[in-house]
């Protein structure tokens, strides 16, 4: 891929997104940070003039990317929306660019809609490495992007509460209860196979049981989480709560 033009570069949205989502021509080959291919993504516009990042990824990765933007399409969670795809050979991920959006340290913007929300997904997810870089601000929304180290046990950190302190004296039961009438064990179920039937790697019966199972432990894992969400979710504020002390020194 290193030195293709625009010429030679295809790019195919994989299964049903093909209906919704004409590309043109790549217009960039840009730097960025994480597992991407030599540190380098593809930018392409559609027919009504978005863009869409393309990076290759692992297909743990791959995988892990998607289902989140599947999850937060589902609870329209502000997380650009992802779809598989491959540029010739190789299978990547298609993620929505947002314009026009700055890193959370670096935005003069404070955004407060959607923040609960999406503290209780970080939260029901198992989302780590949530630093200030991992959110972009516009003018009107937050959004949330590389999800790669999801789905963990371990105790979660998020800037979010350093830049918006008041979230760590909130009230987030109402949150709680909407992701939880709303992923129920059926929608889980219907989400974990039509993932499983739609995921388009070619691979032999050792890698098919590989897949199954590493999906399988995911939906097991927010299953789980659900159930202890009120949980997950004090937790994940006392930890930031303490954490976040020093910066209030």
């Amino acid at each position: 891929m290193e030195g293709s033009t625009q010429e030679d570069i295809k790019i195919y949205p994989i299964f049903s997104h093909e209906k919704i989502l004409s590309l043109v021509d790549s217009i960039d080959t840009i730097s960025v940070r994480g597992t991407n291919y030599k540190k380098k993504a593809f930018v392409f516009t559609d027919t009504e003039n978005n863009k869409w990042l393309w990076k290759k990824l692992s297909p743990k990765i791959l995988l892990t990317e998607y289902i989140i933007s599947i999850l937060a399409q589902f609870l329209e969670i502000p997380i650009p929306q992802s779809i598989l795809s491959k540029i010739g050979h190789s299978y990547g991920l298609l993620q929505f660019w947002i314009e026009g959006g700055e890193e959370l340290q670096k935005s003069r913007n404070r955004i407060e809609t959607k923040l609960k929300e999406l503290i209780v997904f970080e939260a029901w997810i198992g989302a780590l490495d949530r630093h200030g870089a991992n959110y972009l601000i516009t003018s009107d929304q937050i959004w949330a992007i590389d999800f790669e180290d999801s789905f963990s046990n371990k105790t979660m950190g998020s800037e979010l509460f350093l830049y918006y302190p008041w979230l760590r004296e909130t009230d987030f039961d109402s949150e709680v209860r909407k992701i939880q009438s709303e992923i129920d064990r059926k929608k889980l179920i219907f989400l974990k196979n039509k993932i499983l039937k739609e995921f388009p790697l070619p691979m032999d019966s050792r890698a098919k049981i590989a897949l199954m199972k590493f999906v399988d432990d995911i939906f097991t894992f927010l299953s789980k989480n659900s159930k202890d969400l009120s949980i997950l979710v004090e937790e994940y504020v006392y930890y930031n709560s303490e954490s976040n002390k020093i910066f209030d020194a």
